[in-house]
Parts: structure tokens; sequence; C-alpha cells
């Protein structure tokens, strides 16, 4: 009767929502895996073999976030097909596109890929964005140059009600960051949008 008890306890663990080992955001790796070829589907991706010789379809255009990312430059990853890479890697909610507007999906995201054996940056701290829109009756939003509603602003973003934004913490919980955003006036900023603009994911 225990036996049972127990067994059923550790089913219900391990298929529920409370499934300990499954991944949890902002969780990482690091792997070593070689790469075997570039897939040209719709969204380019690429298949590498693990350490056990088992392959893996986990890393596309879609497990990128551009200020994340530090390594190879990713077009030019297909010239080191045969080669053993070291990966970082993070488990983010994040935003995938598969050419329309793009949608919140949580998989696996590559902040480094280095050629093995790749020396890793000590003390490097990451700061992950979250995804979320852009809100305001008026029909746009202000990127300020600084953290102060009466600080310059650098450029205007028009609401789309189907798009989303990566938007980074600050110091001050009432800014977010936004990175190299296009904006209305055709450049591309970097600045701070005030939290009541925001609604995140």
């Amino acid at each position: 009767m225990l036996f049972k008890f127990i067994f059923s306890f550790l089913l219900v663990s391990i298929f529920s929502w409370q499934n300990p080992f499954a991944q949890k955001i902002k969780q990482t790796k690091s792997v070593s895996w070689t790469l075997l070829r570039e897939e040209p589907y719709q969204i380019t991706s690429w298949t590498f073999l693990d350490e056990q010789g088992q392959e893996k379809s986990d890393i596309s255009l879609n497990s990128f976030i551009p200020s994340l990312y530090t390594g190879i430059p990713v077009d030019s990853l297909s010239l080191y097909i045969g080669q053993k890479l070291d990966i970082e890697l993070v488990y983010l909610k994040h935003f995938c596109d598969e050419g329309s507007y793009p949608y919140p999906c949580t998989t696996w995201v590559a902040t480094s890929i280095q050629k093995t054996p790749s020396i890793k940056p000590s003390g490097q701290l990451l700061v992950y964005p979250s995804i979320g829109k852009l809100v305001d009756s008026q029909g746009y939003v202000n990127i300020r140059e600084t953290m102060s509603l009466k600080s310059n602003v650098i450029g205007t973003i028009t609401i789309d009600p189907e798009q989303y934004y990566y938007f980074y913490p600050t110091l001050d919980p009432k800014w977010m960051k936004v990175v190299n955003e296009p904006t209305n006036e055709g450049s591309i900023d970097t600045g701070y949008i005030f939290y009541s603009r925001i609604k995140l994911e």
C-alpha cells in the first residue's frame, strides 16, 4: 500500500504543472555541441550533435535576442559546420517570428556561441528582458533620453495592438528600457518608457 502511494505521488509530481524536472524561467545551461548542418526552412535553424551523439534541432533564428547575444555572428554559423561549439543558453519567455507579427513563446535562447574551447567572461551579469505591448489612449508613446518625464523625447512609437516589444528593467521601477527600436521618425533608438505605457505579458 505504501509503495502504491509513493508511486502515485511521483507520477503526479512528474506530470503535473509542478514537475520538478521542468525548465524554469531564467534557468541556464552550457553545452558543447558539434554543428552538423544548416536547415533552410522558413525560419533558418541549425542541427547539432550533442555529447551523447543525439541530434539536436533546438536553435533557430528565433533562438536569439540580439541585445543578449555575443559570439559568432549568426549569419556566419554555417562556416563552422563540423566543428564543436560552446553554447550558452537561457530559458526565457521571448517572442518568435514566423514572418508576420511576433508572438510570445518560451524556449531556450542562445546568449553565446563560441568555437571550442572558449573563454567565459568572469563576473558577467546578463539583464534579461520581459516582453509586452505599448498602451496609451493617444495612440503613441515617447522614448525618452533619460528616466525623467522632463527628459528629451528622442523618438515616438505609434501603438500597434498586435506588436510586442522587449523591455529591460532599470534601477527605477517606474521606467523600462527599450533597445534599438525603430521609431516614427525613422531612427533606431535606445531609451526609456514610463511604466504606465507598458503592459507586460
